[in-house]
Order: structure tokens, then sequence, then C-alpha cells
């Protein structure tokens, strides 16, 4: 009996050996549809058991792997891939995962019924800017022997008005949503006189030239309660740093990065631009790199979020900069006939915040004609979309409490006028 046991654990010991000769360390790239490196994707066992995170080479380490164990890898904006460790993996002690990008086709709602009226009918005006917040609706108003600074309500009731001179051409919201009138030499912040809780009327203040102006509202991007967002743009405008600037927790005032934006492609023929020169006789890099990379950034609801178009997610911050969640970014992109993510066409690179009703909007533009599609920020996809029919090529468009404006001229007179359509 003795001997049956001794030989019983012999043979058990020697399996084991044998089980751990087998189980190997296997490192993983892990790239996406376009062959490019993935960062952030996880590595999860059947059990759920988190095994790895790849790094920003799109590189992680899977312990001890068996013939036949099952690996999961995900990213919130691809599809999770299932995946088999095979002999050859053991052998070879690597492997490559190729994922996916995830895309969502929603029906789309076009709002046909709502047409574009002019929301303040008044033929001898033409209105050179505008802007708006929870106070209403304030206008440059430029008539043919004055021009004023007229403030509205969402009703178009006029409720003060203070004539300028004509160098005051636009204005400037800030990130705590005061309003500023600007020329070329200098910049008044847009008051309001109270008289107790009643509205009296608007007040110019706090002038400062427009040098000094630039230099304060430059770099700022959003705000909280708790930190300002600052950005930076480097190499050409193919990358962006965001700070974030606020105090420790010794009361310092503390700046730390809060985002890393790069658009690989774009620093890859920077590169080359700089080795071999501008390509072709009219330098078509310089015409490519005259606009920065668009990944903006918004204050809603004293949170930020980060449309980071370049990596195809959306970051989630409270009001002191700590992350709360990531959400994929799909709208923007889709599949071409040779399986090359390339941009929807139309996608107008810009985006919409309504801070009255808490949400955003992807603007498309197609032959001059513009329309509108409400993102669905969990899922980064669009639901509904109203077209600006009959108004090609509209000027400064705002979105505020359900209801899209922008200035067009239509008549004979080439005034500009201020209109209004309800989208929700």
């Amino acid at each position: 009996m003795k001997k049956l046991f001794l030989i019983s654990s012999l043979l058990f010991l020697y399996g084991m050996t044998l089980y751990a000769q087998n189980s190997v360390d296997i490192e993983v790239e892990i790239i996406n549809d376009n062959d490019e490196p993935m960062q952030s994707v996880s590595a999860r066992s059947e059990n759920d058991y988190l095994l790895g995170i790849s790094d920003w080479r799109g590189e992680l380490t899977l312990h001890s792997m068996n013939v036949g164990d099952v690996i999961y890898f995900s990213h919130v904006a691809y599809h999770e891939m299932e995946y088999v460790i095979k002999k050859e993996d053991i052998k070879n002690k690597s492997l490559t995962v190729k994922m996916f990008m995830k895309f969502y086709e929603l029906p789309e709602v076009t709002i046909v019924e709502n047409i574009p009226r002019v929301a303040y009918n008044n033929k001898v005006v033409s209105v050179a800017d505008y802007e708006m917040n929870e106070q209403g609706i304030y206008l440059l108003a430029h008539r043919m022997r004055n021009y004023s600074l007229l403030h509205l309500s969402y009703d178009f009731d006029t409720l003060a008005e203070i004539e300028l001179p004509r160098k005051f051409d636009h204005f400037y919201k800030d990130v705590y949503d005061q309003i500023h009138v600007l020329s070329q030499d200098s910049a008044y912040w847009v008051g309001t006189m109270m008289r107790g809780d009643e509205y009296v009327g608007m007040i110019l203040t706090m002038g400062i030239r427009i040098e000094q102006f630039d230099y304060i509202h430059a770099h700022v991007s959003a705000a909280t309660d708790q930190v300002i967002i600052t950005h930076l743009y480097s190499n050409r405008g193919q990358e962006l740093f965001y700070f974030d600037i606020g105090e420790n927790e010794e009361k310092k005032i503390d700046t730390t990065l809060l985002e890393h934006i790069r658009w690989e492609e774009g620093c890859m023929l920077m590169e080359n631009v700089r080795k071999f020169g501008p390509m072709g006789w009219r330098g078509e890099a310089q015409v490519l790199f005259e606009k920065p990379i668009y990944d903006p950034v918004f204050n809603m609801n004293n949170e930020i979020f980060v449309f980071n178009f370049e990596d195809n997610i959306i970051n989630h911050y409270d009001n002191r900069a700590e992350k709360l969640n990531t959400f994929p970014l799909t709208f923007h992109k889709q599949n071409s006939w040779n399986n090359k993510v390339r941009l929807v066409e139309g996608w107008n690179k810009k985006v919409l915040m309504d801070e009255h009703n808490s949400s955003f909007y992807a603007v498309f533009l197609n032959q001059g004609v513009t329309t509108l599609k409400k993102i669905d920020v969990a899922h980064g996809t669009v639901s509904n979309s109203a077209v600006l029919g009959g108004f090609p090529f509209v000027e400064k468009l705002k979105i505020y409490n359900g209801k899209a404006y922008f200035l067009y001229a239509n008549d004979y007179t080439n005034n500009k006028r201020l209109y209004e359509v309800a989208i929700e």
C-alpha cells in the first residue's frame, strides 16, 4: 500500500513538473485594423481575472499560459476578441492580436416640419455677430448710421441697447460663460446692471487692450469650480496637450497633464517634411497643417468631456479633473470598400454643445447644406438629425435649449439676419 502511495505521489509530481514546463510567459502585441499599436487594451481570463493591460507600444505579457487557455481582449471602442492559446504560441512565446473598431448603424430621424425662421425681424439691421448665455441673446447690430449692442430675451424682446463705435465687430464668450465685445485694439466685458432682483440694463466694463485679453484667454479651454483646463499645441498642430490647473492637498496651485492627443499619421508626415522639405512645388504639406487637429474639450454640468477623435474615445472627468469614465467614439469613422477606416463623408470636424439641455451635436456639411446630429455620449454614436435645408453655408451656428441659431443673408440688401429653428 505504501509503495502504491509512493508511486502515485511520484506520478503526481511528474505531472506537475510537465505542467510547469508547458506553462510559459507569452509576449502579446495588440494592433488595430490599421496595423497600429493599441494602448489600454485589457486581457482577461475565462473567469474574468485581469491578466494585463497593453502599454503605449500595444504590448503586454501573459504569464503562465498553456495550450487551450482562453483569453478575452477588450477595449471600449473595439469589438471584444476571444483568443485560444495554440501550440505555436507556446513555442514562439509571442503572438499578435488584431482588433476591429465598433461601428453602430442607428436609424436617423430627419426633422422636416421645422423650417428656420427669422428670429430678430428687423430688415434694416445686419447682424455682425451674436452670442448667448442663460441671460439672453446679445447682438452686434449694424444699421446705416450707427452700431449697437442689443440684449434680447429668448422671445426676442429688446431688454437693453448700447451704441458702440463701429470698430467693435465680434464677441467672445469665456469659460465662465461671461460675454465680451472685442475690436482690433480693445476688449470689454458685457455686464448687467441690477436694482435688487430687477434687471435695469447693460454696462461695458473692465476694458483692456486686445493684446492683454488674448494673453489671458488664448490657451484657456474650459473650467469647472475647481480647475481650469488649458491647452498647448506642438508639432505644427499635430499634437495637443491639455493641462488642469487647480489646488493640491497643500492648497498650492498645481498643474498636471490631463490629456496628450497625437495624430500619428500627421506626426510622421511632419517628420518627413523636416527631412525632405515640403511635398510638391506648391507645398501641399503646408496646406495640410494650416489647421491643428480637432479634439475639443467641454465643461458640461461642472464636469469635463474631452472628445479625442485621434484615439476614438470620449474621456469624462469630474470637477477636479479625476477621470470618471471612457466612452467609445465611432460616429466620425466608417469602413470603406477596401476595408480601410476613413472619416464619414461630410463630417465638418465640429462639435457643438447645448449647455442648457446638456447635449452635444456633430456638424456635417454636404454641398453647403448643414446637418446637425445629436451625439449619444455613452456610445459615441449619433441618434437623430436635423437638416437646415434651403440655407446653404450658414454662419456662426450655435445651439441653445433645443434650438439652432445661425446668421444668413438671403435678400437683396445682403444684410445678415439671425435665424432660429427647433431641432428637438
